[in-house]
Formats: structure tokens, C-alpha cells, sequence
């Protein structure tokens, strides 16, 4: 995250989290080809009633719009593309967790309910996803992706009115804010392995300000040269 997402953290203490549409790739949520030719077939051997299938795949369509996903890179080590791709400003940083330790920062505030889970990258035009879970559309990503490793939180927040689904453009909002304890959530603060010193000191400051330990605070070493 930039300096500016770091510091809203800190003053917060709420995780963010987009809604799926807003998302570059198109292919966020959608259904593959082969989701989509078996509803085709199903109409065609007359065991799915054509609106049927246009509801269905509607639905699908209007369920990026109530998903909001907050995302995180998995691995044992630190991964120089991630560095590349997100932390290109040497004052960007990299927060460390566990799977364990967000449900724990997560455990005092139960609603909305928060779900997890590790994508998995498919090919959209060969492979097929399992419908009978709704959130299976939004834990796959296309293959060109699997460079990120990535675990979702994953939240539902469905436009009920008058306790009816009712999706409405103009309610849209672009992301929430969930409250999560931050000193059961960090492990580590990774500062970019292109900061100069005084700032991996000014971030350490302003993190004690917000009770949680100035030596979780250290420098990314990925661009450190060998000793000699």
C-alpha cells in the first residue's frame, strides 16, 4: 500500500475493501465459457426456461456489484514482482500477517460476517467454476494473475430494501471499511527496500503514536547488496 492507505490504517483502524466491479480485469466474477454453455445447453434440451437463464446469468452480473474484496499476497518470503507491480514509491509498505492472526483481529467485530479464501487461477475460455457456491466466482482469477498468490477477505453486502434484494445503480458505493485490531493483525511492517533510513525512522514514530511496537517497523533488504 502507498504512505497515504498506511496512514488511513493507522488513524482508522479499518481494513478496506473494493467492490469487485471496480476491479481492472473484466473477468472479475464472471462466469467462464463453459459456466455459460452448460445454461445454454440446459435451455436448448428445454430443462431451463430461457428467462430462467437470463435471471440467472443477470444475477451474476448484478452480484459484482454487492462483493467487496480486501486482498492479500501469499508466500514464506517477500516477492521482488510484488515490490515491482505495488511498492514502486519508496515510501510505499508491506504489511505481514497470518491467516490466524486477521481472524483475530476480526474475532470482537462479527458483523458483517467476513469470509476467506485462497483464488484460484483457471483458464476462463477450458475451465469451469462450482456454482453451488456463490463465492466461488469471486475466489477465481485468470491464470495471468498467479504471480500474485492471493488470499481474499471477502464481504456480501446485499442492497435489501423493504426486505427485498433490490439492486439499485444509484445506492452503489465503491468500497467499505471494516474495523479490525491492528496489533492482532500486523506481524511485521515492511518499508520499501528503496526508503532511505529517515523514513523507516518516521514510520517507526508514527506507529508508537498508535500503540503498536516501533520495532515491527524494518526495511525491505530485497535490494541489498552481498557483504563483502
Amino acid at each position: 500500500m502507498d504512505a497515504g492507505q498506511f496512514l488511513s490504517l493507522l488513524t482508522t483502524s479499518k481494513l478496506h475493501f473494493t467492490r469487485v466491479d471496480q476491479f481492472d480485469d473484466k473477468w472479475e466474477g464472471e462466469a467462464p465459457e463453459l459456466n455459460v454453455a452448460a445454461i445454454n445447453q440446459a435451455v436448448a434440451s428445454g430443462q431451463l426456461p430461457p428467462e430462467a437463464a437470463t435471471a440467472v446469468m443477470k444475477a451474476t452480473r448484478q452480484f459484482k456489484t454487492a462483493i467487496f474484496v480486501n486482498c492479500w499476497h501469499e508466500n514464506e518470503d517477500e516477492s521482488a514482482a510484488m515490490w515491482k507491480l505495488y511498492g514502486t514509491q519508496s515510501s510505499n509498505i508491506a504489511l505481514i500477517t497470518t491467516v490466524d492472526r486477521l481472524r483475530q483481529s476480526m474475532a470482537a467485530f462479527p458483523e458483517p460476517k467476513v469470509y476467506c479464501g485462497r483464488v484460484k487461477y483457471i483458464d476462463y475460455r477450458k475451465d469451469h467454476i462450482d456454482t453451488s457456491n456463490l463465492f466461488n466466482y469471486f475466489i477465481h482469477k485468470r491464470r495471468s494473475f498467479s504471480h500474485e498468490q492471493e488470499v481474499r477477505l471477502l464481504v456480501m453486502d446485499l442492497p435489501v430494501k423493504d426486505g427485498t434484494v433490490v439492486f439499485d445503480e444509484n445506492r452503489l458505493i465503491s468500497g467499505i471499511n471494516l474495523d479490525i485490531n491492528l496489533e492482532q493483525l500486523i506481524v511485521q511492517i515492511l518499508v520499501s527496500p528503496k526508503a532511505p533510513a529517515w523514513y523507516v525512522t518516521a514510520i517507526s514514530e508514527v506507529v508508537g503514536k498508535y500503540s503498536i511496537s516501533k520495532s515491527l517497523v524494518i526495511r525491505s533488504s530485497l535490494e541489498d547488496g552481498p557483504l563483502r
